[in-house]
């Protein structure tokens, strides 16, 4: 009778099968810890997403107007309440529950932390804005052709 011998590797499993390697437990972790960093995907409803909306439109509009040099002197002029004016009329939809003048007070009063009668000179030239149709829409086509060009300057 003869006795055969399996080979050693057969008998003794590799290493890479019984430890994971390292590098898959971090990216397991980075996966675990992306995941309860970011809960964007559980959605708002309501008024929690009506207040995600604003926050959203504050925050983006905060930055464009603090990018300005000298900002801070710029407190009453019209040009910068026209530039919120249009940035919150392109922003918001007709759909949502938002108002567009008191977003607008709002985000004037956040960025310039405005006493009482800047408030009234500035709730004052937006009524008179507003009454007099200064705050513009932008056309879908000329979005697409913007959006268009920067996705061609970017290619190439």
């Amino acid at each position: 009778m003869v006795i055969i011998k399996p080979k050693a590797s057969l008998i003794k499993p590799k290493a890479s099968l019984i430890k994971p390697k390292a590098s898959l437990i971090k990216l397991k972790d980075k996966i675990y810890t992306y995941s309860i960093m970011d809960l964007s995907y559980i959605p708002t409803e309501n008024k929690l997403s009506v207040l995600e909306t604003e926050n959203q439109i504050i925050t983006y509009i905060e930055g464009r107007i603090k990018a300005l040099p000298n900002h801070s002197a710029l407190k009453t002029d019209v040009e910068v309440i026209k530039l919120i004016g249009n940035c919150i009329e392109n922003c918001v939809d007709k759909k949502s529950k938002i108002n567009k003048k008191e977003l607008l007070l709002s985000i004037h009063h956040k960025i310039f932390n405005d006493n009482a009668t800047e408030r009234e000179v500035v709730a004052d030239a937006v009524e008179f804005l507003w009454a007099n149709k200064h705050f513009v829409k932008v056309s879908f086509l000329k979005k697409f052709i913007h959006a268009f060009v920067r996705l061609l300057k970017r290619k190439f």
